[in-house]
């Protein structure tokens, strides 16, 4: 669409405080008509890490990923040999402090996840027993609870590296926006995802649900009602209806978020960052759809 932004390399690294030095971009397009759907997404290279604090996992540079239908990734990252690293292994890695190495570190992950190259770090009885007294995950995944998008397969992520909110259409009830306020007030996260996914089931029975004007049993109205607001702003756009709900969907979860006087105020002082992202269930492909 006439509207599609792309995010050039160099002003993609500037927003997130990368050197141009030693990245490489995945360049993720999707035609569609919210702005700012073609984004660059960076890796770092040569990443090593410490495991302290609770950010333990996998440094091997990311496996290039497959085309997906109106999207092409592309990395000049080379694919680590799978067998250099035991499934749920303790790696080292270095500590995360910042929003875009917390964004490098899910990229990362998905990557090897789309290669079918998963290594499950951090997912054995040594780490179980290093987060027992404390833990310091590096990003919050506000996902939908469908079954098919597990947040730690989806990253390659294991214990203690992700902290995880999910809920029908990822509806931001108290409940949820208390969760993800003290994972920046107390746990010091400076990444906040919004993570959506294709052919949704809450956002499909919401838009059957305006169509037909029916009203759905017990508290699935509640979820219904939280997310006509999705379904109303996508009606006017060209395209398939239900996936321009859900791109609308995380684009108001993540204005939502930020509305939060506790999330407003660490992005007013750099400590978090929040992010929307949609995952192709057929690809497995995660694109960062609102910056």
């Amino acid at each position: 669409m006439s509207d599609i932004k792309r995010v050039s390399r160099r002003n993609f690294l500037k927003t997130f405080g990368l050197s141009t030095m030693g990245a490489s971009l995945a360049a993720c397009t999707r035609e569609t008509s919210f702005s700012a759907r073609t984004i660059a997404t960076p890796t770092s290279a040569g990443s090593q890490d410490t495991g302290t604090g609770g950010h333990a996992g996998q440094s091997s540079p990311p496996a290039a990923a497959t085309p997906t239908k109106g999207a092409a990734t592309q990395s000049s990252a080379k694919t680590t040999p799978a067998s250099s690293t035991s499934p749920g292994t303790l790696q080292t890695e270095a500590p995360i402090t910042t929003a875009a190495q917390a964004l490098n570190r899910l990229y990362e992950g998905n990557q090897r996840w789309i290669a079918g190259k998963s290594i499950f770090p951090n997912a054995n009885a040594t780490r179980r027993a290093a987060v027992t007294k404390s833990q310091k995950p590096f990003a919050t995944i506000l996902g939908c609870v469908d079954s098919r998008v597990p947040p730690e397969i989806v990253f390659d992520r294991g214990i203690g590296d992700l902290f995880v909110i999910r809920s029908a259409g990822h509806v931001i009830d108290n409940a949820v926006l208390g969760s993800i306020e003290f994972g920046v007030e107390e746990l010091g996260i400076p990444l906040i995802m919004v993570l959506g996914h294709e052919r949704c089931g809450a956002i499909t029975a919401t838009v059957e649900a305006v169509h037909n004007k029916t009203t759905p049993p017990g508290q699935i109205k509640t979820l219904v009602d939280s997310l006509k607001p999705a379904v109303e702003k996508a009606k006017s756009m060209p395209g398939e209806e239900v996936e321009n709900a859900m791109l609308a969907n995380i684009e108001l979860a993540t204005e939502k978020l930020k509305a939060s006087t506790v999330i407003a105020e660490a992005i007013k002082k750099g400590k978090v960052r929040v992010v929307g992202a949609r995952y192709d269930l057929d690809t497995g492909i995660v694109e960062v759809t609102v910056l």
